[in-house]
């Protein structure tokens, strides 16, 4: 009987190997950021010529989304999907509509890869422009700095 005693105790003594929990590599890049942005982009319409800024400053966040490697940034320039590679977002392109003084604009975004370094995201994008205005129509490219801190 004593034989059983200590077996079972030393049986219950013992640690089971614990699971390893597997780490979400997004968590990294999930909050809401601060961000501003500099850049412009240079379009001639007949003989004019524009210079046309894109700065601005405001707010997103960034969500996970479907698969284990995806987020997505809302209030950037709409919605940006993104994958995760160790610190780094690798950006897809979008399409943004709106105007300058009068001229329509039609600018698409190739944004590249996003390099998180502490709290701070930073990326640049080339952007290629349409624009038209009355019977002008044009294309110019330019491009654009974001620097992004985590709140």
């Amino acid at each position: 009987m004593t034989a059983v005693a200590i077996f079972v105790f030393a049986s219950c003594g013992q640690n089971e190997p614990e699971t390893p929990t597997k780490v979400d590599a997004r968590d990294k890049f999930v909050g809401t950021y601060a961000y501003e942005a500099t850049g412009s982009v240079a379009v001639s319409l007949g003989a004019v010529n524009y210079n046309i800024p894109l700065d601005e400053t405001g707010t997103f966040s960034i969500s996970k989304v479907g698969d284990q490697d995806k987020v997505a940034l809302v209030g950037y320039n709409d919605t940006i999907q993104a994958k995760v590679s160790g610190d780094q977002l690798i950006l897809e392109s979008n399409v943004i509509n709106t105007q300058y003084n009068s001229i329509a604009l039609q600018l698409t975004f190739s944004y590249g890869q996003a390099t998180l370094s502490g709290k701070q995201l930073a990326w640049e994008s080339d952007v290629t422009a349409y624009a038209a205005y009355s019977i002008f129509a044009a294309t110019g490219n330019g491009t654009v700095s974001v620097v992004a801190t985590k709140k």
